[in-house]
């Protein structure tokens, strides 16, 4: 889904749930950014909960791990992707 999509969707989201008690299961931090507190689960148990930001602030977050292996993929699949596609330039 392309980031403007993401944001009109994020933002019906928000309006649908104002002044309402919701419940998330998310695998994108984007999701739950705005979240009054996020609940992180780990094989079935809850491990740690806080705001987004207090998570990510935390030394040895599960969230900022998460967050930081997330990241390492994304780069990782970018990198091998440009790599096939320069090569077969060749």
């Amino acid at each position: 889904m392309d980031a403007l999509t993401e944001e009109h969707i994020m933002a019906s989201l928000r309006k649908a749930c104002a002044g309402r008690t919701s419940l998330f299961i998310a695998h994108r931090l984007a999701t739950i950014v705005d979240a009054d507190i996020i609940y992180v689960l780990d094989k079935g148990e809850v491990v740690e909960a806080g705001t987004h930001s207090q998570l990510l602030a935390k030394q040895g977050s599960k969230l900022l791990i998460n967050k930081i292996n997330f990241k390492q993929n994304i780069y990782r699949k970018i990198c091998r992707t440009l790599a096939f596609t320069t090569s077969t330039w060749r």
